[in-house]
């Protein structure tokens, strides 16, 4: 049985604190770059 679903849930946090920010998915598909870059100003290309 795969615990890939545990260790997610349990490594992500200590992810996000290393990062410094938290990681979530955008809330709705992104169809274009325009919507990109409102939606992740400070993201890189």
């Amino acid at each position: 049985r795969s615990q890939a679903h545990r260790w997610m849930h349990r490594l992500q946090p200590i992810l996000e604190a290393a990062l410094g920010k938290k990681m979530a998915l955008p809330k709705r598909k992104i169809s274009s770059m325009d919507e990109f870059i409102k939606a992740f100003p400070d993201g890189r290309i």
